[in-house]
């Protein structure tokens, strides 16, 4: 790590990046009436350090990004229920009723309904990406009780694991 400090500031490179990363969101917060970053990382569960734009990207940019891995995360957990691809998701599969499995798809299609919209707005713009984070940000509280909702039954599912004979039988 480079421990140079900026004479000017008394901050290290690093510190000085994290300080215009900040910076930059803060007046697109106040541009776009955008949630505070602190808030923004708690619920998305990223880390300002994990924002690195690419030289000339803008920082929004970033943010959509970390926010999309969280989104993405949700989208693939789901996605095992939609197929029986392997024996894990067999049986995963059976300890949802058809209700639960039909909450489930709604929970997965409003996921990736976000997810590309995100990739739309990226190729449009600074207000388009903002317009996507307030969206998220206003459906965030429930997809949030949604996902938890999931992750519980899932763990449920192998929390009480019960042998099928007949599911076992190729395995064995």
């Amino acid at each position: 790590m480079n421990l140079n400090i900026n004479i000017m500031s008394g901050k290290a490179p690093y510190e000085l990046r994290l300080h215009g990363i900040e910076k930059e969101y803060d007046k697109l917060r106040k541009k776009y009436k955008l949630p505070k970053l602190e808030d923004m990382q708690k619920e998305f569960l990223f880390r300002i350090e994990d924002i690195s734009p690419e030289p000339g990207m803008p920082h929004i940019h970033s943010v959509v990004y970390e926010i999309n891995k969280l989104l993405g995360a949700v989208a693939r957990d789901t996605s095992s229920l939609l197929t029986a691809g392997s024996f894990c998701c067999m049986h995963e599969i059976k300890t949802f009723s058809r209700s639960e499995k039909e909450r489930s798809f709604e929970l997965y299609k409003k996921v990736q309904k976000l997810i590309w919209k995100s990739r739309v707005d990226l190729l449009t713009g600074e207000e388009a990406c903002a317009k996507w984070i307030l969206n998220v940000w206003k459906e965030w509280k429930h997809i949030k009780k949604e996902t938890l909702w999931f992750n519980k039954k899932m763990y449920g599912a192998w929390a009480h694991f019960k042998e099928y004979e007949e599911d076992l039988k190729y395995v064995k």
